[in-house]
This record gives structure tokens, C-alpha cells and sequence, in this order.
């Protein structure tokens, strides 16, 4: 109660003085007009930096906002700060100490999705080419076994008997022989 009672004596001392139109100001009225100064200022710096305050509603949120602000670049605060959706969407996560804290690790989460995507796109073009050679070469045995039926087709005692039908050349009535060698 004495706190509030000097508070109101000081007030009328210098509303006195105003009145009366006495210059001389008192240290304590000095230092009161420096507060309300400084008070001002953060005042307009507030506003200037969240904009114009318009409703009491939007002071309310403008305070919370600029508290959270301070919570968030206080750099000895150890303090947790609540994050949720509007912090973040915001950006101001960006500006707390835990993320400045984690941006080494942040950094190398990143760093292993970016390798784990590329690993993977890696892993897709070796199966695509995987798949290629293999129908390749499926083809080409595919193809070796038709020139090999072909082959044997061709070569075939009947086949070799009509294409020498044309020609002075007989095929032999005597069936074949081997010769022994030592």
C-alpha cells in the first residue's frame, strides 16, 4: 500500500506543478516521464513491427505473439517453448534455441534423404536395366534355337537327297562306316 500511495503522491506532486506552471521538475518526475518515454517507444516498436493495433482482441494477440517471439530468441532462456501449428506456420520455430541448437542434425537428416532418394532412383535404373538385358537375352537364345532347328532341318539326309535331285551326284546305298584308327 505504501508502494501505491507514493505512486499517487508523485502523481499529484507533478500534476501540482504543471498546474502552477512551476518549470522546475523534480528527479523522481524525470525519471517518470523517461519511463513513460521508453514505454512509448516499445509501444511503437511493437506496433511498427506487428502492425497497427486496432482492436483489444488484436492487442491481446499481438502481446501473446511478441512474447512468444522473445521466448523464442531468448537465448538463455531454458524454458520450453509450446510449438504448435501457428508457431510453426509462422516461422518462428525457425528463431527458438532448440532449432538453433539442432540444425546440425537437422542438416544431416536432410543430407540422408537426399541419398536415400537418390539411392533409390539409383536402385530403379538398375532394375529397368536389368529387365532389358533380360529380354535381350531371351531373344537371342530364343533366335538360337530357331537357327539351330533350322540348321538340323537342313541337314537332314532327306532334305540333302531333294537338293541333289538336280545335280549328276547319288547318295550312297551303302550305309556308313567307321574307320578304326590305333
Amino acid at each position: 500500500m505504501n508502494d501505491e500511495e507514493n505512486k499517487m503522491d508523485d502523481g499529484l506532486k507533478e500534476l501540482l506543478n504543471r498546474v502552477q506552471g512551476n518549470s522546475e521538475k523534480t528527479d523522481e518526475s524525470v525519471e517518470a516521464e523517461e519511463k513513460t518515454e521508453k514505454e512509448t517507444k516499445k509501444k511503437f516498436v511493437v506496433k511498427n513491427l506487428f502492425g497497427k493495433k486496432k482492436s483489444r482482441k488484436k492487442d491481446e494477440s499481438d502481446e501473446k505473439a511478441h512474447k512468444a517471439f522473445k521466448q523464442l530468441t531468448d537465448l538463455n532462456d531454458d524454458k520450453t517453448v509450446t510449438v504448435n501449428l501457428r508457431t510453426i506456420i509462422g516461422g518462428d520455430v525457425l528463431a527458438g534455441q532448440w532449432f538453433r541448437r539442432q540444425v546440425r542434425f537437422l542438416l544431416f537428416l536432410v543430407v540422408l534423404a537426399i541419398l536415400y532418394v537418390t539411392n533409390r532412383y539409383a536402385y530403379q535404373q538398375e532394375i529397368i536395366e536389368n529387365k532389358k538385358l533380360t529380354l535381350r537375352l531371351e531373344d537371342r537364345r530364343l533366335r538360337a534355337v530357331v537357327a539351330t532347328s533350322n540348321l538340323t532341318d537342313y541337314t537332314r539326309r532327306g532334305r540333302i537327297v531333294e537338293n541333289l535331285s538336280d545335280t549328276t551326284l547319288k547318295s550312297s546305298k551303302v550305309p556308313f562306316y567307321y574307320l578304326q584308327t590305333d
